[in-house]
């Protein structure tokens, strides 16, 4: 029974990885599922409202995952939805970098670039909110992964590049940045999620990852991601500094 629902979750993962809220939705025929979504977003806000309610799904998801007390469980879950998720970006980064898509100006119109980039974006924000709120495990995985790192790289300065992320996910890209040692960890910055921190904690699974100063973080915060704009990633090229 148990089995049956690790095979249940990691299903339902994998669908929240291949389907897009935009475009022509396609799910994997091997999972024995296939749905079709006509619906073509038209406006950057739209994309945010829909990646709030995705991201919504996807912490759901997480949630259950972490809910699981077997630790091998967890960690072949993490390191399957992570092989799954690396492939559907490297496939959507080519097809994005292969079209008339100029980073942060208006959404593409052509249905397949437009799922593409829902693919980049979700996904990416996915991976964060599952390295910081499982941080020992994806530290594990990546580990042994070390062909994502150009890849998550690239995703994450594109993510905050798009102009399509909404404060809150914002924040946690800052958040995981810092997670992956991407940019200087803040003095502040403590993910209680971490198996060493849980012990120095109170703090339970539900409460998420912040800083305790208060505005003078949410500046610091603020400035990283305007000079990682301002940078862009570079969609030519095969690294991209975040």
């Amino acid at each position: 029974m148990q089995s049956s629902k690790v095979l249940i979750l990691l299903l339902n993962a994998i669908h929240l990885v291949i389907a897009s809220h935009a475009g022509d939705q396609v799910v994997d025929q091997s999972y024995g599922q296939q749905e079709s979504d006509k619906h073509i977003i038209g406006s950057k806000e739209e994309f945010r409202i829909l990646l709030k309610q995705k991201r919504s799904q996807q912490l759901a998801a997480i949630k259950t995952l972490n809910s699981f007390g077997r630790y091998e469980q967890k960690y072949t879950m993490v390191d399957n939805i992570f092989s799954k998720l690396f492939e559907v970006q490297q496939n959507a980064k080519q097809t994005i970098e292969n079209s008339s898509y100029v980073l942060g100006l208006d959404l593409p119109t052509d249905g397949h670039q437009l799922e593409s980039l829902s693919q980049i974006i979700e996904n990416c924000a996915f991976f964060g909110d599952i390295v910081l709120r499982l941080p020992d495990i994806s530290h594990r995985v990546l580990t042994t992964h070390h062909e994502y790192q150009v890849l998550y790289r690239w995703c994450i300065s594109f993510a905050i590049a798009s102009d399509l992320c909404d404060k809150n996910t914002l924040k946690m890209f800052d958040l995981l940045a810092q997670e992956l040692s991407l940019e200087p960890k803040d003095d502040s910055y403590v993910n209680p999620y971490k198996k060493s921190n849980k012990a120095k904690s109170r703090l339970n699974s539900d409460i998420p990852i912040e800083r305790t100063n208060g505005d003078n973080n949410n500046k610091k915060s603020a400035k990283r991601i305007q000079k990682v704009t301002k940078r862009g990633p570079r969609l030519s090229k095969s690294k991209t500094e975040l």
